[in-house]
């Protein structure tokens, strides 16, 4: 009996089975194609779901600018006096109209962000500058809820990015802080340039400080996700009446594109976002 035989007997006797080396190429062929046609099919359906979420918010947004233009002339008396009874009201279609087309452009450079795998073009960004023009802009948030704003900023800290988009991370962040710290509380933002042999490289550094009742442990790996939703007890982040969902999903999105990082600790009386980016 020859070797080959005396084997396959062996393995026979022995229960065992006996596969040829072109039986296992060939299995493994066909497991390769199997997972190319589902990776086809899981990108055929994430594109055709980012386009049916695209088609959806843009088709908001033209309505919604409407509705939200002609509330807000009402309001401002555009088309006469406002009777007192009606002022309330109003309010509330205002803020909901407001909120609807946030929802619908935050939605959209959602569907931007994951589709769009082009490089930002980047250039030098003094970040200080960045938070003084979102400081101005947000102003009147602050002053609605009384708050100060604290910053605490080096004359020149520049990081390599693109400026509309780092200015949006800050807006982002800065609205999310105020919207989770109490009234009458105050909000500190840092900028530095952190030494080099500390994090392993040149970065520039943004921490933005608040108070507040802080982030349960088990809610912060959520933190980040697209319509988070958390009680509104112990979150900070995400979700509530005046929130899109999508304000800190965006933001970490902007940053992993700028090679950055971002994270944040809580406990029980403060909240501190910290923000990396490269720096020249």
């Amino acid at each position: 009996m020859s070797k080959t035989k005396e084997s396959e007997t062996r393995a026979a006797s022995q229960g065992g089975t006996t596969v040829a080396p072109a039986q296992v190429e060939r299995a493994l062929e066909a497991a390769e194609l199997e997972i190319a046609r589902l990776t086809a099919a899981l990108a055929q359906y994430e594109a055709s779901h980012r386009d049916v979420i695209a088609i959806v918010a843009h088709e908001l947004r033209t309505p919604l600018t409407s509705i939200v233009g002609y509330a807000d002339m009402v309001a401002d008396g555009s088309f006469g006096p406002i009777a007192e009874s009606l002022r309330r009201p109003l309010e509330v279609i205002q803020r909901n109209g407001h909120r609807l087309r946030r929802l619908a452009d935050e939605m959209l450079e959602t569907v931007r962000l994951d589709a769009d795998a082009t490089p930002l073009t980047l250039c030098p960004v003094d970040l200080p500058g960045v938070l003084t023009d979102v400081a101005a802009e947000l102003e009147l948030l602050f002053r609605q809820r009384r708050q100060d704003l604290t910053l605490h900023l080096p004359p020149h800290a520049v990081a390599i990015g693109a400026k509309d988009k780092l200015h949006q991370v800050v807006v982002n962040l800065l609205s999310n802080a105020t919207k989770y710290s109490p009234v009458g509380s105050t909000i500190s933002c840092l900028v530095d340039l952190p030494p080099i042999e500390a994090l392993g490289g040149p970065w520039v550094r943004l921490v933005i400080e608040n108070p507040g009742p802080g982030i349960a442990p088990d809610m912060l790996a959520r933190l980040f996700e697209p319509f988070g939703t958390f009680s509104n007890a112990t979150h900070h982040g995400s979700s509530t009446s005046d929130s899109s969902g999508l304000g800190l999903y965006i933001a970490r999105r902007l940053i992993e594109r700028h090679a950055g990082v971002i994270s944040v600790v809580s406990d029980k009386n403060t909240t501190q976002f910290t923000v990396l980016l490269p720096a020249i």
